[in-house]
């Protein structure tokens, strides 16, 4: 056995090593031998193609061969001059030089990450950024912070785009900021973020936006992510929009994600803007609103400018500390459609005088309120409770404070368990039909429940009602003009009362159990086949 090693020169540094077992040779040129060095900046010089060199750097280093074919695609991360990083799988921001230790602006080397290859991986480690462009790429990180510093004034510190999928990053934007909006998703296709954080607290600018949907998106998921405002910003939020005449964004679902917001402007915005939205599914998310010196003036906004239609907010809940003009603001100048929300539970803590929780404008005919569980505060000063929806139906509410209708100009409210704890009116004026609903009265004075004038018929169908105390207006219906009729059939009203005075039209009352029931003026009225204190009455009361 003999091995022999064979310098070509006296000057030159290259060898082969020859092996000799008497049976089987081998010989290795030094360029099957790796060589190794300490960073990066130790690439040997007059490399031959096939030399191979290991990096011993934590954050940088790896396994490189030369390959002088590639030396004009060099990037600083996985091509030093011709010298190919060997791995698989996603690049690391750190082998292109970002730090991660919340001072070093770590932009370029992030963006040179994001630019070589399609999926990338961000360690564990607070990345300072001016901005980032994102598109077509795949981005994951464990315990990683992107924090734009944004020293320069622009619309946006983040811009998503394409088909891309983004998981498992906080996205904070720097209270020192000049950045108006921290993520701009903008003309994305099939695109994802799951299990990221976005944060947007600047003080330097009154309206920083969190995730704003820009425009050309379609199928857009984003599930398991927190969305934080806490400064007391004058607006900002999460916005879904189509900016653009004449384009339509859609399908758009967030899953399981919580939105917290304190500061003014809405919680989540969804418009039209100049376009269309058509899609956007809310499932299973929390949505917090708190109190501060700008408090929300719409929690949630439906339509605004533009067109929107066939938005459902399921399974999700509300906790609202105080808002100044009203939960849900509905309202499409383009013209809109098909608003769902079904499952939801709301806790609305406080609300400025005269506000609303739902005010459906304009736009929007099918606005369905459905299986839902509210729950109205005594400092929470609504003037209306829920306005011009089509159909309220299977929902448990209670009201401890409305200072008009808590069904106002609603069609049809059917199957509700109500609870009032004030001095409120449940429904009126116009057209509704109340059926099937189990109503309880705890007010403290006598007061019209249910006004009924002007316009429309109003339907009272099986429905238990029960006051407190007597009421003898509880039920007012009226028509100052038109024809108007009222027909009030098969309830059971304890404690309760009746005016009825038309211009044209009739009341009809009928087959009703009736306790303690007082019977004011009636004109125009059929009264027939009811039981008034347990006694059946063939005719009149």
């Amino acid at each position: 056995m003999s091995t022999n090693i064979n310098l070509k020169n006296s000057t030159d540094t290259t060898f082969s090593i020859t092996h000799s077992d008497g049976a089987n040779t081998k010989v290795l040129d030094s360029k099957d031998i790796a060589v190794a060095i300490d960073t990066v900046a130790d690439f040997p010089a007059n490399p031959n193609n096939g030399d191979v060199v290991i990096v011993r750097d934590l954050n940088r280093g790896g396994t490189f061969i030369y390959d002088s074919s590639e030396v004009a695609g060099s990037n600083d991360g996985t091509n030093f001059d011709g010298w190919i990083r060997q791995y698989s799988g996603a690049v690391n921001v750190k082998w292109f030089g970002a730090v991660g230790d919340g001072i070093v602006d770590d932009t370029v080397a992030i963006q040179s990450a994001i630019n070589s290859a399609d999926s990338i991986f961000i360690a564990s480690g607070n990345y300072i950024v001016e901005n980032l462009t994102i598109n077509n790429k795949s981005i994951s990180g464990v315990s990683a912070i992107i924090t734009v510093k944004g020293t320069i004034v622009s619309e946006f510190g983040i811009l998503f785009s394409g088909t891309s999928y983004m998981q498992g990053i906080d996205f904070v934007l720097d209270k020192s900021s000049l950045r108006g909006t921290l993520i701009k998703v903008y003309n994305t296709q099939n695109s994802v973020f799951d299990n990221c954080t976005f944060s947007s607290d600047p003080t330097s600018i009154s309206s920083p936006t969190t995730f704003d949907c820009y425009n050309g998106n379609n199928n857009l998921m984003v599930l398991n992510c927190t969305f934080n405002q806490y400064s007391a910003a004058a607006s900002g939020g999460v916005w879904i929009r189509e900016f653009y005449a004449g384009q339509t964004s859609k399908n758009f679902i967030f899953d399981n994600c919580i939105f917290n917001k304190k500061g003014g402007d809405e919680l989540v915005a969804i418009w039209g803007w100049n376009g269309t939205i058509d899609g956007v599914i809310m499932s299973n998310c929390l949505f917090n609103g708190y109190s501060s010196s700008y408090n929300p003036l719409w929690f949630f906004t439906l339509g605004q400018s533009g067109t929107s239609r066939n938005i459902k907010i399921i399974n999700s809940k509300f906790y609202i500390e105080y808002v100044t003009s009203g939960v849900f603001k509905s309202y499409s100048i383009g013209g809109g459609d098909n608003i769902l929300i079904d499952g939801c539970d709301f806790n609305i803590i406080g609300a400025s005088a005269n506000s609303y929780f739902i005010r459906n404008a304009s736009g929007f005919s099918a606005f369905v309120f459905t299986n839902n569980n509210l729950v109205v505060g005594a400092l929470a000063l609504l003037q209306y409770g829920i306005q011009n929806v089509r159909d309220v139906v299977r929902n448990t509410i209670t009201v401890n404070y409305c200072s008009d209708n808590i069904f106002h100009s609603c069609t049809n409210i059917v199957g509700n368990t109500i609870v009032i704890n004030s001095h409120s009116k449940v429904a009126g004026p116009s057209g509704v039909n109340l059926l099937d609903n189990n109503i309880t009265l705890n007010n403290t004075s006598s007061y019209i429940a249910f006004q009924q004038q002007n316009v429309g018929d109003l339907r009272m169908l099986n429905n238990t009602i029960t006051a407190t105390i007597q009421c003898t207006q509880l039920i007012f219906t009226s028509g100052v003009s038109g024809t108007v009729n009222h027909f009030i059939k098969g309830n059971t009203i304890v404690n309760g009362g009746i005016y009825s005075n038309h211009a044209s039209g009739i009341t009809l009352l009928t087959e009703n159990n009736l306790i303690n029931f007082a019977a004011g003026a009636m004109s125009s009225s059929q009264i027939y086949n009811n039981i008034r204190d347990g006694v059946f009455k063939p005719t009149g009361l």
